[in-house]
């Protein structure tokens, strides 16, 4: 429906040419007399709950008088609201003269919409062209803690235990156990496993090697460290070794003690 001059009905047909740019297109055609032209921009995209405003500019770029008698815009079905609060008709456009429309969008639903900005000129109903509205749900506040703590952060902290062939990792960073960073356990034969920290900023696993890789990765801040078990020759590591010292050295006292006793 027209904001301002009802009742009018279509006279001529309009032959119409269009110049787009990225940004915007501008339409040009015969209405009321003279040449009319209105330029649009090509979209526009708001949130869920969010209005925003669309304005367009009519321009009288012929050199008969138009009189401008209403002003609608077409394509607004459910879930988009509109109200006109620019100039309101009816107005007459002189040679040269401009006036700028204004419309305040409101999305109520996500969704998209093509619409075209029109106005009565002397009887014929000239439209823009198409414009499309675009509406997007808003980011969750958990997805803008997230960003605000990904700003905040600046250094990350990587430490880790193995105990029976189990290791643990926490990863840490200037606020605290780091949630979320993204934990990759790089093979010397280049395969790779991944896993992602819990609450405590902590990471379990079974590696398949013994030398490996940590590769930490949260926002755009990474943190390695390789993890390498020294190996005696024959495939015995200091631990074991110290074991089998320890438990010879047992075994010689014990024999010490005996000998005393038969003697």
């Amino acid at each position: 429906e027209f904001a301002a001059g009802v009742g009018f009905r279509l006279v001529k047909e309009v032959v119409e040419t269009q110049e787009t740019t990225q940004e915007e297109t501008t339409t040009t055609g015969a209405a009321g007399g003279t040449a009319i032209t209105i330029t649009t921009p090509n979209s526009l995209t708001l949130e869920v709950g969010e209005c925003k405003e669309l304005s367009a500019t009519i321009e009288n770029t012929g050199s008969g008088n138009g009189t401008v008698y209403g002003i609608s815009l077409q394509g607004a079905e459910e879930g988009l609201t509109y109200g006109l609060i620019s100039v309101t008709p009816p107005f007459t456009l002189y040679p040269g003269d401009s006036e700028q429309i204004k419309f305040e969008i409101c999305a109520e639903k996500e969704g998209s919409w093509e619409v075209k900005i029109c106005a009565l000129v002397g009887g014929v109903n000239f439209c823009s062209s198409s414009i499309t509205i675009e509406s997007i749900l808003p980011p969750s506040n958990i997805t803008q803690q997230n960003i605000t703590e990904e700003e905040n952060i600046t250094t990350i902290e990587v430490e880790y235990m193995e105990k029976d062939g189990i290791y643990e990792i926490n990863v840490s960073s200037d606020i605290g156990p780091l949630k979320g960073a993204k934990v990759k356990i790089v093979y010397p034969n280049g395969e790779v496993e991944t896993y992602t920290t819990d609450d405590f900023g902590r990471v379990t696993f079974t590696p398949l090697t013994e030398n490996f890789q940590i590769v930490v990765e949260y926002g755009n801040l990474t943190k390695i460290v390789q993890v390498e078990k020294e190996v005696i020759k024959g495939g015995l590591t200091f631990g074991r070794i110290l074991v089998d010292v320890l438990i010879l050295a047992v075994l010689m006292i014990i024999g010490i003690m005996l000998d005393e006793k038969l003697i």
